[in-house]
């Protein structure tokens, strides 16, 4: 009950347009953090809905790499959690492309698959297709394999190369 009238409050200051100052907004993103080790899915998917909506009405916000990571262990959840974590991915992609900070988050986002490797079958195409759909499927296959020709595990590159390959392969088939 709490935790609805909570997401009602955030919500509509979120969406009132009013600009928040950078300590709100980082105020925010820990809160997101924090909230992202927590046992509570509903907490979780909720934090990462708020989330959503403060980067829709401030997209030059400062996303971590803590908060980027933990915003990829939406990932973990069901699937829906997993959608709208896709869609925050490819909304600070959209956002960062030609920031220096791009390179960093996707490093992030491969290192997050090498860790979690299980989720590099079930999850890595959403992600890799969000990306595509964010930067262009070009510059995000490109992205990607640069970062790859330097990974040391031979074993991962070569997963998530037959995982790029697969969406490679599906593609042209719809086309």
């Amino acid at each position: 009950q709490a935790l609805a009238e909570l997401e009602v409050e955030v919500t509509e200051i979120l969406t009132s347009g009013a600009k928040w100052n950078q300590q709100d907004q980082e105020r925010i993103a820990n809160v997101t953090v924090d909230v992202s080790r927590s046992d509570n899915r509903k907490l979780r998917f909720t934090v990462l809905k708020w989330f959503k909506l403060l980067l829709s009405y401030h997209p030059e916000c400062v996303v971590s790499d803590k908060v980027f990571i933990s915003v990829l262990s939406g990932l973990e959840d069901d699937d829906h959690a997993a959608e709208l974590c896709i869609e925050i991915v490819g909304q600070i992609f959209r956002t960062k492309v030609q920031e220096s900070s791009f390179k960093a988050l996707l490093q992030n986002l491969v290192s997050f698959f090498k860790d979690k490797r299980v989720l590099l079958s079930t999850r890595a195409s959403l992600a890799i297709n969000m990306l595509c759909d964010s930067i262009g499927p070009e510059q995000a296959f490109t992205s990607l394999c640069e970062l790859l020709t330097s990974e040391d595990d031979t074993l991962f590159v070569g997963e998530f190369v037959e995982k790029l390959n697969q969406i490679l392969l599906l593609e042209s088939k719809t086309n």
